[in-house]
C-alpha cells in the first residue's frame, strides 16, 4: 500500500506531504501511527509544521496538529503556510518568542493502540459507544450520541451527547475542543450544566474535565 504521508524533517520543523488524492480520515489514521511510531525519535523538540501536496481547510490542519500533539512529545508552536522557502520560514517562525503556555500533561494518550478505542471520524446520531480502554473521537459528538469508557475520553471536536469516563472507578479525565453537552460524569459522580448548548457552564475552547477533592473540576487547557 502506497503512502499517504511522507514526514521531512528540518532541524526546526516537520513538513508533512501528503497525497492529493487521499482521504482525510486515511490522512489522520497514518499519521497517528506514524507519530507513535516515531515518538522516541522525535524527542520533546519544539517544532513548527508545513504542509505540502493536499489542500487543506483551517479545521484539518487543527486536526493533525492535534494528532501530532496527541500521539508524540513534540511541542508544536505554530503551522507556517505554503512557502517556497519553508526552512527559512521555520527559523523565523521559531525565532520569535512563544506566546502560549506550556500545557500540563493529560492530554498524552496511552502507549499503543491496543490501550485505546479510536474513531477517525465524528459519532453519527444516536451512535453509543461502549470501551473498556481509554476512547479518542477525531470528530464530534452530536447530543443524541453516548460514549461509555471505562478509562479517558479525549475529544478532538465539540462534545455533545452524554459523555462518561472513568467508569473503572479510578481517576481518569475528559478532554474536548469543546464542551456542548448539558452532563458529564466521571466515575460516580455527574456534573450538570442546565444552559447547554453555548459551551459547558459558559466556558469555551478546550477543556479538561477530572476529579478533585470537590468533585468534577473543568479547566482550559
Amino acid at each position: 500500500m502506497d503512502q499517504l504521508v511522507t514526514i521531512k524533517s528540518y532541524p526546526k520543523g516537520l513538513t508533512l506531504v501528503i497525497k492529493e488524492d487521499a482521504d482525510i480520515l486515511d490522512v489522520y489514521q497514518e499519521i497517528t501511527e506514524k507519530f507513535f511510531e516515531s515518538k522516541s525519535f522525535f524527542g520533546k523538540m519544539k517544532v513548527a509544521l508545513a504542509f505540502e501536496g493536499k489542500n487543506l481547510t483551517d479545521e484539518e490542519v487543527g486536526q493533525i496538529v492535534d494528532i501530532v500533539r496527541t500521539r508524540s512529545d513534540l511541542q508544536v508552536v505554530c503551522t507556517v503556510g505554503r512557502d517556497l522557502s519553508i526552512k527559512n520560514a521555520f527559523e523565523k517562525a521559531l525565532s520569535e518568542p512563544e506566546q502560549e503556555e506550556e500545557k500540563p500533561d493529560l492530554l498524552t494518550l496511552v502507549e499503543d493502540s491496543e490501550d485505546a478505542l479510536v474513531i477517525a471520524r465524528s459519532l453519527k446520531e444516536m451512535e453509543e459507544i461502549d470501551s473498556d480502554r481509554t476512547v479518542v473521537v477525531y470528530g464530534d459528538v452530536p447530543h443524541t450520541a453516548s460514549i461509555y469508557s471505562d478509562k479517558d475520553i479525549i475529544i478532538l471536536g465539540k462534545a455533545g451527547g452524554n459523555v462518561c469516563a472513568g467508569l473503572d472507578d479510578l481517576p481518569h479525565f475528559i478532554y474536548a475542543k469543546e464542551f456542548a453537552c448539558s452532563k458529564i460524569k466521571i466515575g460516580d459522580l455527574t456534573l450538570y450544566d442546565q444552559k447547554s448548548g453555548s459551551g459547558l457552564f459558559g466556558k469555551k475552547g478546550p477543556m479538561v474535565a477530572k476529579l478533585s477533592d470537590h468533585g468534577i473540576e473543568i479547566k482550559p487547557y
